[in-house]
């Protein structure tokens, strides 16, 4: 939402390859309520989200947030290509590698 560049490294799993997938457009079930709401206070923490007035961003919300951004919205210092590498690379010098290239360009201020 705040337009900072991410360096999305998805190959090792986790929440980041979550969010590879979805941009990628891979339906996952841990991107739902009905998945999330069986962690321990998740239900809680959306009641406190309403009794405090704050704002709750819904897993279609965010789904569709992260997809309508994609590749360029994500980080425009790195190149589909190179955004899909980091979905999938298990090389740690690939990965610093393709890290260097884009924190290259984005000091340099030309985007990929």
């Amino acid at each position: 939402e705040r337009g900072q560049p991410v360096f999305l490294i998805g190959g090792y799993g986790g929440a980041a390859r979550l969010v590879a997938d979805l941009l990628l457009g891979i339906d996952r079930k841990e991107a739902t309520w009905e998945y999330q709401k069986e962690a321990p206070f998740a239900l809680e923490m959306k009641e406190f989200y309403t009794a405090q007035g704050l704002p709750w961003t819904d897993y279609p919300e965010m789904t569709g947030f992260l997809r309508s951004k994609g590749f360029a919205g994500l980080n425009p210092f790195v190149t589909e290509a190179e955004h899909r590498e980091l979905f999938e690379s298990l090389d740690p010098t690939r990965v610093v590698e393709l890290l260097l290239i884009g924190m290259g360009r984005l000091a340099a201020g030309t985007s990929a």
